[in-house]
């Protein structure tokens, strides 16, 4: 499908700059420079995010755009897990990455692209991978289509049919927010789908809002918050048929992963933080202080953490907690006290002759981590870390710590 002259040149110049290829290259050449190009941007785009497929030799990608806005292997890998052992239906191709790892879980997978282009690539490097179970169908996910396509598949299988979306989060090269300006717009397909799976998996922006999703789409079993490296990455909706859980007491579910070392699991409800009550601090005193996951922050599980770790929440819109005795499996980052000091005149001139160098983070404060910096002028970096935060009682603190793991 591509020519050889093309895969060697893309790997010839992988390390070069994709723009100075661009325009160095010979305008009567037959190669298609484009594609090349295009290729060796997202294999550098891709060498972190999925190194797997970033270091193959063979692999093209022809739409730089859709690289990036494709899962991680972590993230792809987790969702694997949630799919097994079934016949898994991609109606939002793209790259691949997401069908390639159902593909190792499942019997089988069918990849649908309306691009005919993505599904050339694809085609190509399932092949080059190894893959033998996948089925590339390019097509478009609309009213109609997805009934024909999904019956065809139950006539061949007996295998239940499981069903994943990633659709488009940028309209017009712009990001949008709001489930209904999504591509395909899976709202008004999901009835349609439900007469042939009982699990549709639907990977939204990190950037929605998790309750206003929740109101915007029905039949919603689970929502997760996954977070990779305390970044918060993706948002996956779990649609399943008849299902009417009262929106409070649908489960939140936190999803941290650590790469190869593992993930962590955080389950709680919009009822439940409703009505959790805490305790505040009433003063900052030596002890551990807690920073917690950004797939937590994100998920809103700002109570039900407090009670579940036992730890008292220095105020009430301040999301830091803090123990006596540390809490050793909490799901963040965990600090040693060293030094609580007032954000006053003294402390912002003085400060810096205790404390040269320091990494600054800020929690209901009046300044940005740069404005405070500039302020108390202390140098970035370093291994004390120093979180300026406002107490319930309005107090202003500056809490100077040292990471304990």
């Amino acid at each position: 499908m591509y020519s050889k002259d093309l895969l060697d040149y893309i790997e010839e110049h992988s390390g070069d700059d994709p723009q100075r290829l661009l325009l160095s290259t010979n305008k009567n050449s037959s190669l298609d420079i484009r594609l090349a190009v295009s290729t060796i941007i997202s294999r550098q785009k891709m060498k972190f995010k999925n190194p797997e497929w970033s270091s193959a030799k063979g692999l093209v990608f022809p739409n730089v755009i859709t690289t990036e806005q494709s899962s991680s292997a972590i993230t792809a890998r987790y969702k694997s897990q949630i799919f097994c052992n079934s016949v898994v239906v991609d109606l939002t191709g793209g790259v691949g990455v997401d069908s390639y790892f159902f593909s190792k879980s499942n019997e089988h997978v069918y990849y649908t692209e309306i691009s005919q282009e993505l599904c050339n690539a694809a085609k190509h490097n399932f092949s080059i991978l190894g893959v033998k179970n996948i089925t590339i169908l390019n097509q478009a996910t609309l009213p109609g289509k997805v009934s024909e396509l999904l019956s065809t598949i139950n006539e061949n299988h007996t295998t239940p049919v499981k069903v994943y979306l990633d659709p488009s989060r940028r309209k017009d090269g712009s990001r949008i927010l709001g489930l209904a300006q999504y591509e395909p717009d899976f709202l008004n397909i999901k009835d349609e789908l439900f007469g042939f799976t009982d699990h549709i998996l639907v990977k939204i922006s990190p950037m929605e809002d998790i309750k206003a999703a929740i109101r915007e789409c029905e039949n919603i079993s689970m929502a997760e918050v996954v977070s990779v490296g305390n970044e918060c990455k993706e948002l996956l909706l779990h649609l399943t048929p008849g299902c009417n859980i009262p929106q409070e007491q649908i489960i939140i579910r936190a999803v941290m992963l650590k790469g190869d070392v593992g993930k962590k699991i955080f389950d709680f409800t919009f009822f439940k933080e409703e009505n959790t009550v805490v305790t505040y601090c009433s003063q900052l005193d030596h002890g551990y202080l807690y920073e917690p996951d950004a797939a937590l922050l994100k998920a809103g599980a700002f109570k039900s953490l407090s009670q579940a770790y036992g730890l008292e929440k220095i105020a009430r819109h301040t999301h830091l907690y803090i123990s006596k005795i540390m809490s050793e499996d909490f799901p963040g980052r965990t600090f040693i006290i060293k030094e609580v000091a007032d954000f006053d005149k003294s402390n912002i001139r003085n400060l810096k002759k205790r404390v040269p160098k320091a990494n600054i983070s800020t929690r209901n404060f009046l300044l940005t981590p740069e404005q405070l910096r500039k302020r108390l002028g202390i140098e970035e970096g370093g291994d004390v870390t120093i979180f300026a935060c406002t107490l319930e009682s309005g107090q202003r603190k500056l809490v100077i710590c040292n990471k304990a793991r």
